[in-house]
């Protein structure tokens, strides 16, 4: 009787393999097309497939390098208001990338909030001192946000 149970469960098993390897491979599919959208400049297609990806991914890994690629997708476009939305779920879904941080810090700046631009800012300088880039976007931003306060 334990061998029978043991063969079911083995042949079962088998039998859901595919289903889960097929499933993976099709999001990773999506991503793949996404990629090569990006890299013709077709960013409008690249956006499209880089939201059906993310949708589906369960890693806060993937789903971090996801969508800073749809924020990089709409950067190229000029579209800073989505853009700055998506490297925010990029930094929020734990991007390690210090640049995830400084396209934020970014999109916030351009979209006139400049004290969540000044803190983004310092916490990309946190992460790359050495990066002087920082230092005249935060007097930028205290500057702008002093004639928006007048």
């Amino acid at each position: 009787m334990s061998r029978t149970k043991c063969l079911i469960f083995l042949l079962a098993t088998l039998l859901t393999l595919p289903a889960v390897a097929q499933k993976s491979k099709a999001t990773k599919s999506k991503t793949q097309k996404a990629d090569n959208a990006f890299n013709q400049a077709n960013y409008a297609g690249a956006i499209e497939l880089y939201k059906k990806s993310y949708a589906k991914q369960k890693s806060k890994a993937d789903k971090a390098v996801t969508a800073f690629k749809a924020g990089e997708s709409y950067r190229m476009m000029a579209n800073w208001k989505e853009a700055s939305g998506w490297y925010e779920k990029s930094v929020n879904d734990g991007n390690k990338d210090p640049m995830a941080t400084l396209r934020y810090a970014q999109g916030l700046q351009t979209n006139g909030r400049y004290d969540e631009a000044i803190a983004q800012y310092n916490a990309y300088k946190g992460l790359v001192p050495e990066d002087n880039r920082t230092d005249g976007a935060i007097e930028a931003c205290k500057t702008a946000q002093g004639w928006k306060d007048k």
